[in-house]
């Protein structure tokens, strides 16, 4: 399956090729290393990295083919 990643504070889009019933936690993992988006602990505030499709944030448990979410589909990442 084929999707696109939309990570809006660098206006970047990547593509990014998974096998079909993926895990929303395994595109999070390749988000991460394709944007270097560091998950450190920083104290006592916690930063978190969300995949959000049609206006809903999708939980790590969940697989993408589950959800309906077609190849080619477009699929925000909000750090």
């Amino acid at each position: 399956m084929r999707y696109f990643i939309y990570y809006p504070p660098k206006k970047a889009i990547r593509l990014i090729d998974v096998a079909e019933h993926v895990l929303v936690e395994d595109v999070l993992q390749l988000i991460k290393d394709e944007f270097g988006l560091n998950m450190q602990d920083s104290g006592p505030e916690e930063t978190s990295i969300v995949l959000n499709y049609n206006g809903s944030d999708l939980k790590p448990e969940w697989s993408l083919t589950d959800l309906s979410i077609p190849s080619g589909a477009m699929i925000r990442c909000i750090y």
